[in-house]
């Protein structure tokens, strides 16, 4: 399983090269947004494709989140 994760976490940082910090990762996974949409997250704990795809809408305003 640790294996696994750090695969995962290889590739989406990989897909970002430089540009994507720890901190920034970070605050993806601990993102409000999820908090605002009951049941968007699979796992607390990681991200999948899609929620991140949300999440990035979201940032960009193409995605609004009711409070």
């Amino acid at each position: 399983m640790v294996l696994k994760a750090k695969e995962r976490e290889m590739k989406v940082t990989a897909q970002f090269g430089d540009e994507l910090s720890e901190a920034t990762l970070e605050g993806i996974l601990n993102s409000d947004f999820f908090n605002k949409i009951p049941n968007l997250r699979r796992d607390p704990k990681e991200i999948i494709k899609s929620e991140f795809v949300i999440l990035m809408l979201h940032i960009m305003g193409k995605v609004l989140a009711s409070s």
